[in-house]
């Protein structure tokens, strides 16, 4: 059976947060109304607003608080849906998670849903039989309908921000810069220099999907209490068909059916890629809205050319860091884990090749391209990234060679390209730049 990713499951739902607060808003309802119980009026009736009411007066308020509320809920779910009916089309499905997993839209619907459900419970205590008006809790209940009008308000405003593709790419940088600072820095290991073969594998069960998390701490102690050396074979973001090997152990005279199930139970698998842990994952979601903003249906220049800026940002952090291909993690001075790692050319090719290949005719676009590669060249000094730098610059050359005809367009251009081909100029030299006149 796959095992679920319990966690981002319920952070990415609409129901988990709200539901939560609903039963706290239950649990105040019955709380008010028995402190009213056990204090009366002899308390309350002093202060202004706790003066004691007609039963029907009291229900007629708590009706309308919660036919409001009930109206202002079902307002924000339709705007919910709407919006993210928009975004997938307009920008790209794969950011619906973290539109869902906002805690603003959780925390509005709940509040909506907790002050209904807080008055309905109110409302079922006013009696006239004797008469009794928990006053204490009608007063909580104005309280909390003011409160839902002011988040109500809120929820407009959030949700018109947010559906904007410049806060769209800005949230999707900061998820994949928080997810970096998390893989590179709390889980840093060490390079692998050498990869072992063989050994047991570790095949995942139930449906295919995903793999969102690698409990890496927790497979480097279970791997140092069966003394055993686990070689991950699909790291985070790698798609896992079913029955497909996660992961291998060695030696295999060593390894027990229990250690096998154990390892496998570490994998959290997910029917789609999340910011827990892939650090690819933010770069693909950019890639995706750049390339839909460059089709000829939509052909929004601007928004593809903010996704570029967002991926060079998240590239000039990725620059300076040790990322070997392969990562091992030790404990007692024995490796335990080795685990695959995304290096700076995987993240530079995705954030770089479909972008250019689509918006070879857009003179701003490779601009944009080539401007990443100028600001990356300031903070990379690793030869081989250099190179990696100076052979997408290349590639982008060739790309202005196919799509760009008018020459008052591919000066500016060629005028990046020789900026590029001066400051690599220790690693190689960028091709296809025509001599300059004269």
């Amino acid at each position: 059976m796959r095992t679920p990713n319990i966690g981002n499951a319920l952070s990415a739902s609409f129901w988990f947060l709200p539901a939560v607060m609903v039963t706290a808003a239950a649990a105040a309802a019955v709380g008010m109304v028995t402190l009213d119980e056990s204090l009366g009026t002899r308390v309350m009736g002093g202060w202004p607003l706790m003066r004691s009411a007609e039963p029907e007066t009291a229900r007629g308020l708590l009706s309308a608080i919660a036919t409001a509320v009930a109206s202002m809920a079902a307002t924000t779910f339709s705007i919910t849906i709407v919006a993210l009916a928009l975004a997938a089309q307009q920008y790209t499905p794969k950011m619906l998670h973290n539109y869902m997993s906002g805690r603003g839209n959780q925390v509005a619907l709940g509040v909506l849903a907790g002050t209904f459900v807080y008055s309905l419970l109110v409302l079922r205590s006013v009696r006239t039989d004797p008469d009794f008006v928990p006053m204490l809790a009608l007063t909580a209940g104005l309280a909390l309908a003011l409160g839902s009008m002011g988040v109500f308000i809120y929820f407009i405003h959030h949700i018109a921000s947010t559906i904007q593709g410049t806060s769209i790419t800005a949230d999707i940088e900061r998820r994949t810069l928080a997810t970096i600072g998390r893989a590179f820095r709390e889980w840093a290991g060490e390079a692998a220099e050498e990869v072992p073969t063989g050994g047991v594998a570790v095949p995942a069960e139930g449906a295919s999907g995903y793999v969102q998390v690698v409990e890496i701490e927790e497979l480097v102690g279970l791997m140092a209490e069966h003394d055993l050396l686990l070689l991950v074979k699909r790291g985070v973001g790698a798609f896992v068909p079913r029955g497909g090997v996660l992961a291998t152990l060695s030696p295999q005279e060593r390894v027990s059916e229990e250690a096998v199930r154990e390892v496998r139970n570490r994998f959290k698998i997910g029917e789609q890629r999340t910011h827990q842990q892939d650090v690819e994952y933010g770069v693909y979601q950019l890639v995706d809205v750049a390339i839909r903003s460059l089709s000829p249906s939509f052909n929004a220049i601007t928004t593809a050319s903010t996704c570029i800026d967002h991926i060079g940002s998240i590239l000039r952090q990725l620059a300076p860091m040790d990322l070997p291909p392969w990562r091992r993690y030790q404990r007692d001075g024995e490796t335990r884990v080795i685990l695959p790692s995304p290096t700076f050319g995987d993240v530079l090719t995705l954030g770089f090749d479909q972008i250019r290949t689509l918006g070879e005719s857009h003179q701003v676009i490779l601009i944009q391209l080539l401007e990443v590669i100028l600001d990356l060249e300031e903070v990379t000094e690793d030869p081989g990234r250099r190179r990696l730098l100076l052979q997408h610059a290349n590639h982008i050359g060739a790309a202005a060679d196919r799509g760009i005809r008018a020459e008052v367009n591919r000066k500016a251009i060629d005028e990046r390209l020789r900026e590029v081909g001066d400051r690599l100029r220790d690693v190689g030299i960028v091709e296809a730049i025509p001599p300059l006149a004269g």
